[in-house]
Parts: structure tokens; C-alpha cells; sequence
């Protein structure tokens, strides 16, 4: 009976320490998310703004 119980806290040591570690993933997961987000949102900024700048000197060599 001692062998069955130790096997038991051996499982929900375990369940709990890849519980933990799924946590753990989800965590860096969704951190991964949302620095992908946020490096999408400046690299659409700056195509923008790289756009623009094209513009300007196409118009100021125009003009000279």
C-alpha cells in the first residue's frame, strides 16, 4: 500500500511540475505575441513613414 501511495505523490509531483512548466510556455507564448505585434505595428510605421520621405525627394528633385 506504501509503494501505491508513494507512486501517487510521484504523479502529482510530476502533473504539477509539467503543469507548471505548461504555464510557464503560455506565459512566454503570449509575451512572444505580442513583441511580434508591436515590431509589426513600428514596421508598418516606418514603411510609412519611408514611403513619405521617397515622396518629398522625388517632389524637391522635381522642383529643383
Amino acid at each position: 500500500m506504501e509503494d501505491l501511495d508513494d507512486e501517487a505523490r510521484r504523479y502529482k509531483t510530476e502533473s504539477q511540475r509539467l503543469t507548471s512548466e505548461i504555464n510557464r510556455l503560455q506565459n512566454e507564448i503570449q509575451n512572444e505575441r505580442f513583441m511580434k505585434s508591436s515590431c509589426d505595428v513600428e514596421k508598418y510605421a516606418l514603411e510609412d513613414e519611408l514611403a513619405f520621405v521617397k515622396q518629398a525627394r522625388k517632389r524637391f528633385a522635381y522642383q529643383c
